[in-house]
């Protein structure tokens, strides 16, 4: 182990006196340091060079008030190229006011406090200790950062308070989300439930180093799993010695893998989320790695009750109310991942949309696994019934759903809903073929016809809905001629947008192991031209709404071609570009509230609506 003790002298001072002392006191009592000694004329990055090319597995800064602010760039800087190593400084202008210099300081790990002979001796002592029980702080995961820093409370017990530790380093917590709105809502969770237990959460990110990273994985394709596996690792390499925690579905669908995976600390499986700060408290007291996976599939599993109160992504909020489903599509891994199907309560929904409210939130997008099966495990509340509460609550203006099971949309279900103002012309009724051949394939549970009647419904009771749907391409068994039906009927259903995917096999499911698998390149021709499609479509659905007015919620502030804009969306979602200018004419609350625009045209790639208001809301 390597204990560098740093001096950054005045600019003609080549000698500290101060440091030979301390190093000279460790030595009589059988610790040995090294010294390192600079002056403050010398370049940053020469001896941010130097310092880095030791090696140290522990930094000490000797501090004054002529270099103080030299050795705070210093340490900052150093932190960034070597995390993993605990950084200690003293003297005396460190020792005044410690809580605010190391609030403002991250990068420092902790004070030694008083004379620095018998503080350093301690800490020396301290981390012999540590080295007795791992070959290296450098090279071992579990006695790094959070032994150094979380044992260092320890020491300052020990040592009669000539330490100070800085807690901010145990606290920086960084989420990664991948897959559904599902996720995101649990991993918004997750965050807050964080930041209530006192951690700072930073972003996921290669210049911001965190003691704690969370993926909350998904595992719906194959390309799922492989990103969840690329972001673990990555989170790894960000800080070879940060905890690492997999979370979500991927963890539930290779439990055995995950479980192997070096670059995982800790594992966490769907309806374990909740307890998140425990888990890592347990962990942060013996660093023993443990598994929190339940049997998802297991009939006893209930509603985890995760909460929200804001969010981070723009201005609208997505709301959990369900979780699981009992499909069981071919070439579906989710009831697996899951579980059945269990619904959240009604009271709990209407608290969290009136909290979010209260916080400013204007739309509310209720979304779950299987959004159309709500109510289905308890047998009170319908979905519908849940529409018409939040639809009550003061302060919220739009309510849009996620995926809806085709079979949900009927008369009964859409004359009550058309009912509701507040409730977006936007539906996404999910498909996957147009084919009944591929439909029966997949164990969809409806026809191409049933599909086109729910459509019809919708267009009876709204004008214009914009309807939106997902498509699956190259599934086994599709011959040419299953896909040109499934095009002619898309083209007759007329999408405002359609999501398309390559079929991807899953191991576990029934469709991996079916005949007629179909070559990636055919699939990759299919998806292109139903792309292409999609794009014609999507286009001739925004010009019906050329010259038209409509109502835009304002989400952001941006620069569209060199120009300033306000962007939002329509009730029909819509995206309107709205001159900056125009809108900062005595206005100071812009975003998140909503104005009448008056739609001119679109912008040459046909995706943006260009508009100017008319007046609020």
């Amino acid at each position: 182990m390597k204990i560098l003790l740093v001096a950054c002298n005045a600019k003609y001072i080549h000698s500290n006196l101060a440091v030979y002392s301390l190093q000279a006191y460790a030595a009589a009592h059988g610790h040995k340091i090294e010294r390192a000694e600079y002056t403050i004329n010398n370049q940053l990055e020469d001896i941010l060079e130097k310092i880095y090319c030791q090696k140290p597995d522990i930094l000490l800064f000797s501090c004054y008030i002529w270099n103080v602010e030299y050795v705070k760039e210093l340490v900052s800087e150093f932190h960034k190229l070597r995390p993993e190593v605990p950084i200690w400084v003293g003297g005396p202008e460190v020792s005044f006011e410690t809580e605010r210099f190391l609030k403002e300081n991250p990068a420092i790990t902790g004070i030694m406090m008083g004379e620095g002979e018998r503080t350093l001796t301690e800490l020396c002592e301290y981390f012999e200790q540590c080295e007795q029980d791992a070959q290296s702080l450098s090279q071992n995961r579990d006695e790094a950062r959070n032994e150094t820093a979380g044992a260092g409370m320890e020491y300052e017990k020990k040592s009669g308070a000539f330490t100070e530790l800085n807690e901010e380093m145990l606290k920086k917590a960084a989420i990664h989300n991948l897959g559904c709105k599902v996720n995101s809502y649990e991993a918004e969770s997750m965050e807050l439930m964080l930041k209530n237990a006192g951690y700072e959460i930073v972003p996921f990110d290669e210049n911001i180093i965190a003691d704690v990273y969370i993926i909350n994985t998904c595992s719906v394709t194959n390309i799922a799993d492989r990103k969840s596996r690329q972001m673990l690792h990555k989170a790894k390499k960000m800080n070879p010695l940060a905890v690492v925690v997999a979370a979500g579905c991927y963890v539930q669908a290779d439990e055995d893998g995950v479980r192997s995976d070096e670059a995982v600390d800790i594992v966490i499986g769907n309806n374990m989320k909740i307890n998140i700060v425990d888990v890592l408290e347990e962990y942060f007291k013996d660093n023993s790695r443990d598994d929190y996976v339940l049997d998802i599939n297991n009939k006893e599993t209930t509603y985890e009750e995760l909460k929200i109160d804001k969010v981070t992504e723009h201005t609208r909020a997505y709301i959990k109310i369900q979780d699981g489903c009992n499909q069981f599509c071919s070439y579906c891994i989710i009831p697996y991942t899951r579980g059945r199907i269990r619904s959240r309560s009604a009271i709990d929904i209407v608290d969290e949309v009136k909290r979010l409210a209260l916080n400013g939130y204007k739309e509310i997008v209720l979304t779950g696994i299987h959004l159309s099966s709500y109510g289905k495990d308890t047998g009170k509340e319908t979905l519908l019934d849940v529409i018409k509460l939040v639809h009550e609550v003061d302060g919220i203006e739009r309510i849009r759903l996620g995926s809806l099971e085709p079979r949900i949309v009927t008369d009964e279900f859409v004359g009550e809903i058309s009912k509701l103002y507040k409730l977006c012309p936007h539906f996404h009724l999910s498909l996957q073929s147009g084919c009944d051949k591929t439909l029966k394939a997949m164990n969809r549970k409806y026809t191409s016809k049933e599909y086109l009647d729910g459509c019809n419904i919708l267009r009876k009771y709204y004008k214009n809905p914009a309807i939106t749907t997902d498509v699956i391409v190259g599934f086994p068994g599709e011959t040419d001629e299953d896909f040109d039906i499934t095009k002619a009927f898309l083209e007759k259903v007329h999408f405002y947008e359609m999501h398309i995917f390559k079929y991807s096999r899953r191991k576990g499911t029934v469709a991996d192991k079916m005949a007629d698998q179909v070559d990636d390149r055919v699939k990759t021709v299919r998806s292109n031209e139903l792309i292409q499609l999609e794009e014609k479509m999507s286009l001739e659905y925004r010009k019906l709404y050329e010259k038209s007015c409509m109502n835009v919620l304002i989400e952001e502030k941006q620069l569209v071609d060199g120009k300033e804009y306000y962007t939002g969306y329509t009730m029909n979602y819509i995206r309107v570009l709205v001159p900056a200018k125009q809108l900062e004419n005595g206005n100071e609350c812009i975003v998140n509230n909503i104005y009448k625009v008056n739609c001119l045209g679109l912008d040459a790639s046909g995706k943006y609506m260009y508009g100017e208001v008319v007046c609020d809301y």
